[in-house]
């Protein structure tokens, strides 16, 4: 089942979830329902683009609108055409207003180019000192690479926006569950009862889809840890399937 036929009843269930856990955490006043709109990539391959509606999600300190939470999640076939998968996605918080900058992003993308980590985070903020002393040396990035993922000339003062910081690659990146816990525990929103059991379980259930993905990355190493714990696991007559590097070495 590879066809976008198929794909669209999948990310429906998808955005459902999404709405489910927001709502578990939010409460059904405050949380968003989540649109899915068709999609074609550059590569020419079908995909769904999952996104609240409306973009941000008001979240509010005290009883008083605080921050807003935008999110989005680009889902296609993964490539036995088998289970779907998040090609893309990104989590922007700001402070509550049209045109606030953002505190912090969170992205991550399969097909990001190598000069970035393709699940990273971004933070909006000033100390622009210690990034510039960084970049100022031939240590790190190239010097023609820091220019072109910067888009400045030479010389000028970098921002700390423009660091990317390595969060666990395609496999073990923060998932919803993580962003919401950092927003209730470091800025206090407003949550409602119950709201940290449903973050738990949504942590559980993400980590082991990905454990899962992450065997189907290797499945040879995977049966050899079974082995050394006692199971039984032999290789298919056809031999180990060949290891999905992609999955394995991305940062």
């Amino acid at each position: 089942m590879t066809n976008s036929a198929g794909l669209e009843p999948r990310a429906k269930e998808f955005a459902e979830e999404l709405e489910s856990l927001f709502t578990a955490v939010l409460g059904s006043a405050t949380a968003p329902e989540f649109k899915i709109e068709a999609a074609t990539h550059r590569s020419g391959s079908q995909r769904f683009v999952v996104e609240p509606n409306p973009a941000r999600i008001q979240l509010s300190i005290n009883g008083e609108p605080a921050l807003t939470l935008g999110c989005y999640f680009h889902c296609e076939w993964d490539g036995r055409g088998e289970h779907l998968k998040v090609r893309k996605s990104g989590f922007t918080v700001s402070p509550i207003g049209e045109r606030a900058a953002p505190l912090f992003r969170y992205e991550y993308e399969d097909s990001m180019s190598r000069a970035f980590p393709s699940a990273h985070l971004q933070i909006h903020a000033h100390r622009d000192e210690f990034l510039f002393a960084m970049l100022r040396g031939d240590r790190g990035k190239p010097r023609s690479r820091r220019q072109a993922a910067l888009g400045e000339a030479p010389k000028a003062a970098p921002h700390l926006s423009n660091l990317h910081f390595a969060l666990g690659g395609p496999r073990f990146r923060p998932c919803v569950e993580d962003i919401l816990q950092l927003l209730l525990v470091e800025f206090g929103i407003d949550t409602v009862h119950g709201a940290q059991d449903a973050l738990n379980r949504g942590r559980i259930a993400w980590r082991r889809q990905q454990l899962a993905a992450a065997v189907r990355d290797d499945p040879a190493t995977a049966a050899h840890v079974l082995r050394e714990m006692g199971y039984s696991a032999a290789p298919p007559p056809t031999g180990h399937p060949e290891a999905n590097t992609t999955g394995l070495g991305r940062i």
